[in-house]
C-alpha cells in the first residue's frame, strides 16, 4: 500500500513519556496504515528502541548511538521520509484529540490550500500557548525575535472542501522545530538545514523564521485541541 504521509518521531529518552506519546497518538488516528512510521532516538540504542520494537508499528527504528541534538536527529529523520507530507513530533506531547480523524483533516489543509506551509497541533491555551499575539510572544520568548521581524498578525476562520473549520493566519510563530506539526517535504528541503541543538534559542530560531516567511507562507491551526505538552 502506498503510504500518504510520514510520521516522524525524535527521542532523547524518558520512556514513560515516549509511551504516553506514542499510544496517545496511534489510539487516535484512524487508517494508520497509510503512515510511515520513522522513529529516531538520539542517543545510544536503548529501552526507547525496545519499546518502539515492542509495538511493531514503526518502519524504522534507529538510535544514533550518541547524544548529537535535534538538528542531526531531524535529519536523520527526513533522511528517511519517503512521502511527501510529515507529520513531525518529539517524544513529549500527548494526544488529546476528540476524534480520530484530525490528522487527515489537518492533511486536507494543505493537500488543498498551497499558502499554507504548515499545520499546528499544539492545544491552543497550553501554557503561553501558541496563538497569542506578538507581543505576548517577545515577552515570553524574546530570544525568537531580532526587532519586528514579524508583520501583524490577521487570523481567518476557514473551511476545507470536506467543510472542516480551521484558522490561519500570516506572520506568525511557527516553531519548525519542537512543536507537532504537518509540513511538506518540500517546505522542509525550501527551508534547509537545522536547529542543531535543542538549546539554542538564539539565532536558529530567528534564521528559520526569516526563511519560512520569506517563502510567503503561512500557518494554520485547527480548531480542535489536538496536543498538549507533557514534558
Amino acid at each position: 500500500m502506498n503510504k500518504e504521509l510520514s510520521f516522524t518521531l525524535l527521542s532523547c529518552g524518558r520512556i514513560e513519556l515516549l509511551k504516553r506519546t506514542v499510544e496517545s497518538t496511534f489510539s487516535k488516528i484512524d487508517d494508520i496504515s497509510k503512515i510511515e512510521k520513522i522513529f529516531v532516538e538520539d542517543n545510544f540504542w536503548n529501552e526507547c528502541n525496545e519499546y518502539i520494537t515492542s509495538t511493531r508499528l514503526f518502519d524504522v527504528n534507529i538510535a544514533h548511538g550518541s547524544r548529537k541534538g535535534i538538528g542531526a536527529g531531524l535529519n536523520t529523520l527526513f533522511s528517511y521520509v519517503n512521502t511527501d507530507y510529515v507529520f513531525n513530533m518529539q517524544n513529549d506531547w500527548e494526544c488529546c484529540a476528540s476524534n480520530n480523524k484530525w490528522l487527515w483533516n489537518a492533511l486536507d489543509i494543505l493537500k488543498e490550500d498551497e499558502d499554507i506551509g504548515i499545520v499546528r497541533l499544539r492545544k491552543r491555551n497550553d501554557r503561553q500557548g501558541w496563538w497569542a499575539d506578538i507581543e505576548t510572544q517577545k515577552r515570553s520568548h524574546p530570544w525568537n525575535f531580532d526587532g519586528d521581524i514579524l508583520p501583524p498578525v490577521v487570523v481567518h476562520e476557514r473551511t476545507t472542501m470536506k467543510g472542516y473549520k480551521f484558522l490561519s493566519g500570516f506572520g506568525m510563530i511557527f516553531r519548525y522545530n519542537e512543536n507537532p506539526h504537518l509540513i511538506r517535504r518540500f517546505t522542509i528541503e525550501q527551508l534547509k538545514g537545522r536547529i542543531e541543538s535543542a538549546h539554542d534559542k538564539g539565532m536558529a530560531e530567528i534564521d528559520y523564521q526569516h526563511r519560512f516567511d520569506a517563502i510567503g507562507l503561512g500557518v494554520a491551526k485547527l480548531l480542535e485541541d489536538v496536543y498538549f505538552h507533557i514534558g
